[in-house]
């Protein structure tokens, strides 16, 4: 009447007479504008939803609650599976993973879904299509959709991750290696227990004592207090130091230390913290032996001083003069 309008549902029926003949025409007209929108709104979400889901940087899989087959798909499985969406749809969940224990793992974090309505499992590989592995890390959950429930799976590629990981194995072996293989002793001290943690070739070298024989025990096997308890204050007041967050400290000293037979040695020591998860856990103490150089230096001061005695106890001038 307003000239406005609406969206309706009409139904109709033939009224018939006593001879089966068509008398008139029956309809109804049911003013069905509320449900359109509702419908148009409900379709709306559900592309911004494909969309969404589509857009996510990992792999989400819809999956029947009670089959365990995979339903639908995002765009993002196709990096991670190699397979169309197509080819997916109707498979069970768990036959995307290789044959044996993958399989199996994959099957009971569906059943584990089920039963605790979240899941998540770790290091768990997906066959590729083309061949290969992906190591993936799945998160499992019931979701609702009206009265009917699904199982969704957001599968993360974790690849990059492992590689990272290699590449920080090997880095840290070829550090390892390097304080192995060097001259110098270099050993840890946990800065909680005081006991040496490790210790390297040059360690073993300069002290006489084997990794298994030092391994716990307190840096005073090295550097006995008797023979020199100042450089163990030193050393302990440098950790005390570091602990307290100081960037670095003065970390040098000269100390009197002692081999395995009971041989005194000169060293000279540099200390410097080990960090770990940004916390310092060890102090890392690199030794070298200045035994010689130690004696070649009192050997000159004494050289020295026994000249200028000679000199000056002569009665007669002594004149020293450049030839050029």
């Amino acid at each position: 009447k307003d000239g406005g309008t609406i969206r309706a549902e009409i139904s109709a029926a033939i009224v018939r007479d006593g001879a089966g003949k068509p008398r008139h025409y029956v309809g109804s007209i049911r003013d069905v504008t509320e449900k359109y929108f509702l419908e148009a709104l409900l379709r709306e979400s559900e592309e911004k939803y494909r969309h969404s889901i589509n857009m996510a940087s990992d792999a989400i899989f819809t999956i029947d609650y009670d089959t365990g087959e995979v339903l639908d798909a995002n765009v993002r499985e196709i990096a991670l599976t190699g397979c169309p969406r197509e080819d997916l749809i109707g498979k069970h969940v768990w036959e995307m993973h290789p044959e044996g224990d993958e399989k199996e793992r994959a099957y009971a974090l569906w059943q584990r879904t089920k039963d605790r309505g979240s899941s998540v499992e770790e290091a768990l590989l997906i066959q590729k299509k083309e061949g290969g592995m992906t190591p993936t890390m799945v998160s499992s959950s019931v979701i609702r959709y009206g009265d009917k429930k699904f199982i969704q799976r957001i599968v993360h590629d974790i690849s990059h991750t492992r590689r990272l990981e290699e590449e920080i194995r090997e880095t840290q072996a070829y550090l390892e290696s390097i304080v192995e293989d060097s001259h110098d002793a270099i050993f840890t001290i946990n800065v909680d227990t005081g006991g040496i943690e490790s210790w390297n070739r040059g360690a073993e070298q300069l002290f006489g004592w084997t990794k298994n024989e030092t391994l716990g025990k307190p840096i005073d096997v090295l550097i006995p207090p008797e023979s020199d308890n100042t450089c163990l204050q030193s050393i302990e007041d440098a950790i005390a130091e570091l602990r307290e967050g100081a960037a670095c400290c003065d970390s040098h000293f000269e100390a009197q230390g002692r081999h395995k037979d009971g041989d005194a040695v000169i060293i000279h020591i540099s200390v410097s913290p080990v960090y770990r998860k940004r916390q310092m856990v060890d102090v890392a103490l690199s030794c070298r032996d200045v035994t010689e150089q130690r004696e070649m230096t009192e050997e000159r001061v004494y050289l020295k001083e026994f000249n200028e005695l000679i000199l000056n106890g002569m009665t007669s001038s002594v004149l020293v003069w450049d030839r050029d």
